[in-house]
């Protein structure tokens, strides 16, 4: 699925599938589990590409998904009513999710992620 925003094509596929997680906690586990739950985050986590693993890889497409994701969150936290339910609101990607990680070394390589600090 691909948008055509402002002549630029976008994809969307990681959009529809916040909107639909989001509905799915919203609907299903907040209004039938009750309010046992302390806090619900919701976010998105990406695997950067265009951040020294493929050179072919245009910068501007994580750069624009990120922006539709950050303004999707922004929107959504928006709308909702509910105190401890929130969506994160800056995409994560797995670079920065496991840099500090115990990963093993051959993982690291594989995934080109800095060695742990």
């Amino acid at each position: 699925c691909t948008w055509c925003i402002e002549g630029k094509s976008m994809y969307c596929e990681g959009i529809k599938q916040m909107i639909s997680h989001y509905q799915g906690i919203k609907k299903s586990f907040i209004n039938h589990e009750g309010k046992n739950y302390d806090h619900i985050l919701l976010g998105e986590i990406l695997f950067d590409f265009s951040q020294n693993y493929d050179k072919r890889i245009d910068k501007g497409k994580f750069e624009d998904y990120k922006n539709m994701y950050e303004q999707l969150a922004e929107k959504l936290n928006k709308i909702n009513d509910e105190r401890k339910f929130h969506v994160l609101p800056n995409l994560l990607t797995y670079q920065e999710v496991f840099k500090n990680f115990d990963l093993d070394k051959n993982v690291r390589a594989f995934y080109q992620l800095p060695l742990a600090q």
